[in-house]
């Protein structure tokens, strides 16, 4: 029993202690957001297993290619 209460005690300091870190940054940032502080959505992702679909990349890789071909001293 005691040890379960001393087990809650220091639950409750590491609680306090993350919310102190959380309340610094937020005063020391010029500009604060939710997400900055804790990304909720990332991590409930990362719970429930649920992954981002792949980048889609082909567009700019054709860019990139068409980017190649041009010469400067054409234009």
């Amino acid at each position: 029993m005691m040890k379960g209460a001393m087990l809650r005690d220091i639950k409750n300091y590491e609680d306090m202690s993350v919310q102190a870190i959380f309340i610094a940054r937020a005063q020391n940032e010029k500009r604060v957001n939710v997400k900055k502080l804790f990304n909720a959505d990332k991590t409930r992702r990362e719970i429930l297993g649920i992954q981002e679909p792949p980048k889609d990349f082909t567009r700019h890789r054709k860019a990139q290619e068409a980017m190649k071909r041009i010469s400067l001293k054409t234009l």
